[in-house]
């Protein structure tokens, strides 16, 4: 009876040891997502009071009419003053397609009237198959000018 036992769960032993071996999930959000800071130093930089007036606009590029929602933020950036990251959980929610990468963004600070258009957004990735995900592409216009941060999560520093 004892040998009948254990033939039973040895299997299901065997089971849970090898779920036991599985990994988290990247958050591909975070890796995908486009890292910028404000310059907060010299005289291109960005005051306390410029950056507590900062707002984003997301919008459908070439809608007619302009198809656009507006977030103030009142000075609380969730990657610590001045930093934030642009994807599907930040500065709109985005739980379903559309994704962050179908709209353009403007940061606007009010006071000095200062612009930075973010469009085009283009992103490419894979995961690797031992539980990790690479960016291979992050590329963006900023103002007009082409960037690709792929593969990095530095901040594109934002000057006047």
């Amino acid at each position: 009876m004892k040998n009948y036992i254990s033939i039973i769960f040895l299997p299901v032993f065997i089971f849970l040891t090898a779920c036991e071996e599985g990994c988290d999930e990247p958050d591909v959000q975070r890796i995908n997502g486009l890292y910028f800071e404000f310059d907060q130093e010299g005289s291109d930089g960005f005051t306390e009071e410029e950056l507590n007036n900062v707002f984003f606009v997301r919008y459908v590029p070439l809608s007619e009419p302009l198809v656009a929602d507006t977030l103030y933020i009142n000075g609380i950036y969730p990657e610590g003053f001045g930093k934030f990251i642009i994807n599907d959980n930040f500065p709109f929610q985005n739980f379903g397609a559309p994704y962050f990468i179908s709209y353009s963004y403007l940061i606007v600070e009010n006071i000095t009237g200062y612009v930075g258009n973010v469009e085009n957004i283009v992103l490419k990735g894979e995961y690797d198959g031992e539980c990790g995900y690479n960016n291979l592409q992050k590329s963006f216009f900023f103002n007009g000018d082409s960037l690709d941060m792929g593969g990095v999560s530095t901040p594109f520093i934002i000057s006047r």
